[in-house]
């Protein structure tokens, strides 16, 4: 009886996968860019010790990682290393639901 209990318990609280929107950035274009940001921004001719974002943002373009790419973009991918999960699941799925 626990077991089927635990079971039902399993189900219920799964999140179940979903399409959703694909990525919009490779893994191969987020890993040029945590590699540019590991770099100096000498590197790349500017005066500064430290990357801004914006910075950054420059540099994506120039390089031809990405045709455009936001500040934001970026922190996310410094902050996660990766492409970023939803900001608000909870949220999304009660919409979903709801709409």
């Amino acid at each position: 009886m626990e077991f089927l209990i635990f079971e039902l318990y399993r189900k219920l609280l799964s999140d179940y996968a979903r399409t959703g929107q694909p990525p919009t950035y490779t893994d191969e274009q987020i890993i040029r860019i945590l590699e540019i940001a590991c770099r100096t921004p000498e590197e790349y001719g500017y005066e500064a010790s430290h990357w801004s974002l914006n910075q950054l943002v420059d540099v994506v373009i120039k390089e031809g990682i990405a045709e455009s790419i936001s500040a934001k973009t970026i922190n996310r991918f410094l902050k996660y290393g990766e492409n970023p999960p939803a900001s608000r699941p909870l949220l999304a799925a009660f919409l979903r639901k709801n709409g």
